[in-house]
């Protein structure tokens, strides 16, 4: 892994294809007359994920990843959804339906460096955006930068009783 305090980051898990937002898709299996009605299920995700690794700039996916959670919305919920638990506003069409999974696994972002230290992070959780009808990744990232459990520092700083311990035998 490198010497303590070097800089390390997570890369991707390289026997996977790595998930391309906007071009990667799971393949949905289910199906319904009604367009506001996902197509896409859990068990499709779940395979998709068993098969493909997150990576977006600065984050990637660190061995293999569980569905913990998925739920699918209209476009004006998920956008609420997100805005709400990631500060963020994604283009969603509101006659869209669109699945949110939250996946469990290792996940690391190359944050910048702030007071001395790699702004590294190392998150428990990541997330999907999917289109509910044709499968697509419309969004992915680190799940734990605003929702419980939060990512960590990869590298935090030493407290003093680390610090004592290496002075003294």
């Amino acid at each position: 892994m490198g010497s303590p305090g070097a800089l390390q980051t997570i890369t991707p898990t390289a026997r996977l294809p790595l998930i391309v937002t906007g071009v990667s898709a799971a393949q949905p299996t289910g199906s319904t007359a009604d367009p506001s009605a996902p197509t896409l299920t859990r068990e499709d995700v779940e395979a998709f994920t068993r098969s493909h690794a997150l990576s977006l700039v600065r984050f990637g996916q660190d061995g293999p990843a569980d569905v913990e959670s998925f739920e699918c919305a209209d476009g004006a919920g998920m956008r609420e959804r997100m805005r709400k638990e990631r500060d963020e506003d994604l283009a969603l069409s509101d006659g869209g339906v669109y699945c949110h999974t939250v996946l469990r696994g290792q996940f690391g972002f190359a944050g910048p460096p702030a007071g001395g230290r790699s702004g590294d992070l190392i998150c428990p959780t990541g997330y999907l955006v999917l289109d509910g009808r044709t499968g697509v990744v419309v969004d992915q990232g680190p799940w734990g930068g605003t929702m419980q459990p939060y990512c960590v520092l990869r590298n935090p700083a030493k407290t003093a009783l680390m610090l004592r311990s290496e002075i003294v035998p």
